[in-house]
């Protein structure tokens, strides 16, 4: 993780030695760096060791501090303090966390990522003459410790370190700051871009085209440039001279054999709002508006696209303004698309399809930028079953207020086309109409008495049963919840074999509460499925009285 001075500052105890000491300690060398959990840590907050110039092993302890150490003879982070854990880190040996030896400390680091007032060290060190200890104990204060980061661990102060550059690069001029790439790149962008009075940047190239092929090639592709604004590199010898705006003269050294030269896009100095409709030949309008346009502009060409715009719809318009013609090109993107903003791409692209005329119209002026007729055919016609998909799943989500996204993980099998199609009419109507042979559920005891009791004797009747639970339909993975459903047959029975098989479960004196029913559905009579939670008000009087509940 990059960190800043400032931040080192502002850490906490025990962030400093897990985020800051650990990882510097390593990257100086030591071995077993670790955070000493001891009792009460005996002044050791880390431990570690180095081998010495022989060979030998020489082990150290660390006393870290995340307060300004004072020479004060009392309190938190006082001389009188830090003295004492050090005193204690010598005293007191600690287990070698591989081998349970103990170890005793042979040299002491007090490293505190703040000031440590002379005054402090004056008075520590006095005390710890009396024993030698003065002479293995080294302090490190917040900015010795900032220097040992910038040298073992510069990737955490990368940020820091730009920061700096920048600072340089922004002093260069009063008017525009330079921003240095890690390429190796500068950019030069104005320090206020509201203001359009700022001097401009002044600089002078010279270019020279002999009468060659490779030099008539040359002129080609900078006359272009000029034309369309599209990208060019001039090299030598075409380049006879070039000269830095004074900003970049003082950071850049020009090559004297080997320079080239690279015009970038003329591109336009802010996104561009526009709507483009097309309307076809019966009269019909298709609009998307608020297309924000990025553009590039030379002396006959202008090209506009709204690649970066976080829509699915994709536009690209190259108008020639010498010749009063251009081209457009349409494409959607397809990934995480809302069920809505699909809805719109694809309609648009049908009806691109069928031609028309194209206008493209600037929304902050009303003037219109470009205007092109589309040949019927020159774009795809979207598929109809897909437009008609797209149009239901947008129903199903204005009606059940649940946002559903298209899944390129799940493919649209037809059982799943089945369920859109369905539950849009659901919820749309708050009826459906179901086919079949036979009604199957599980009821308890007093309702398949119930059951028995009115179709036991094989008689065709009419049956209204209520489901009470809320009804669910998944659809990529979106739950849409129906409400309860009260399901109307106008004829059904119970075959023999079905009545017999209810009548030996009753007759069971076990405690099972659970009784399969099954009744048979005349041949051609279809089911009424009434969803009331999305019924109009004035029908929900024609929803058939329940005879039987599940």
């Amino acid at each position: 993780m990059a960190i800043t001075q400032a931040e080192l500052r502002t850490m906490k105890e025990d962030q400093l030695q897990k985020e800051v000491l650990v990882p510097l300690f390593v990257a100086m060398g030591f071995q077993d760096v670790t955070i000493y959990q001891g009792s009460s840590e005996l002044g050791k907050d880390i431990v570690m060791w180095k081998p010495g110039d022989l060979g030998e092993r020489v082990n150290y302890a660390v006393v870290a501090k995340a307060k300004k150490v004072s020479g004060k003879a009392t309190g938190a982070s006082s001389a009188a303090e830090v003295r004492f854990q050090i005193e204690q880190a010598f005293g007191n040996p600690w287990p070698d966390t591989k081998t349970t030896e103990m170890r005793r400390v042979e040299r002491c680091f007090v490293v505190c990522s703040k000031q440590i007032q002379n005054e402090a060290i004056t008075a520590v060190r006095a005390v710890l003459e009396n024993s030698n200890l003065d002479k293995v104990t080294r302090f490190i204060n917040g900015d010795e410790l900032w220097h040992l980061i910038q040298q073992y661990l510069p990737e955490k102060v990368v940020f820091e370190n730009l920061r700096a550059i920048q600072n340089v690069l922004d002093q260069a001029s009063p008017h525009y700051r330079l921003v240095a790439k890690t390429t190796g790149e500068m950019l030069i962008e104005p320090k206020n871009p509201e203001m359009a009075d700022q001097p401009p940047l002044l600089g002078a190239f010279k270019v020279s085209f002999p009468e060659t092929v490779e030099g008539q090639k040359a002129r080609e592709e900078f006359e272009r440039h000029l034309a369309t604004g599209t990208p060019v590199t001039i090299s030598k010898p075409y380049l006879e001279e070039f000269v830095l705006p004074d900003l970049l003269a003082k950071f850049v050294d020009l090559p004297k054999e080997k320079m080239s030269l690279t015009l970038g896009p003329k591109r336009l100095p802010k996104p561009l709002l526009a709507k483009i409709s097309i309307t076809a030949d019966n009269g019909e309008q298709t609009a998307m508006e608020y297309i924000q346009f990025e553009g590039i502009a030379g002396s006959e060409e202008l090209s506009l696209q709204n690649d970066v715009q976080p829509v699915p719809w994709k536009f690209k318009l190259v108008i020639n303004m010498k010749n009063n013609a251009g081209t457009v090109s349409y494409r959607i993107v397809p990934s995480d698309l809302n069920v809505r903003e699909a809805l719109e791409a694809y309609r648009f692209m049908s009806a691109l399809s069928f031609g028309g005329t194209l206008e493209v119209e600037h929304l902050q002026s009303g003037f219109i930028i470009a205007s092109m007729t589309i040949p019927s055919g020159h774009f795809p016609s979207p598929d109809q079953l897909w437009m008609e998909i797209l149009e239901a799943l947008v129903v199903i989500q204005q009606k059940s207020g649940k946002l559903i996204g298209l899944s390129e993980e799940e493919p649209l099998t037809p059982d799943l086309i089945n369920t859109i199609f369905s539950t849009a009419e659901k919820l749309k109507t708050g009826k459906a109409l179901f086919g079949g042979e036979e009604l199957k559920s599980v009821v308890g005891r007093e309702t398949a008495q119930n059951i028995l009791a009115q179709f036991g004797d094989g008689q065709v009747q009419s049956l209204g049963s209520q489901h009470k639970d809320d009804q669910l339909a998944t659809i990529f993975g979106v739950e849409i919840p129906l409400g309860p459903v009260t399901l109307f047959c106008e004829k059904v029975y119970m075959t023999a074999e079905d009545v017999a098989e209810l009548k030996q479960a009753l007759a069971q004196p076990s405690a099972d509460t659970a009784f399969p029913i099954r009744l048979t559905i005349a041949r051609g009579c279809p089911v009424h499925a009434y969803y009331p939670q999305w019924l109009p008000p004035e029908e929900l009087k024609e929803v058939p009285t329940e005879n039987s509940n599940s």
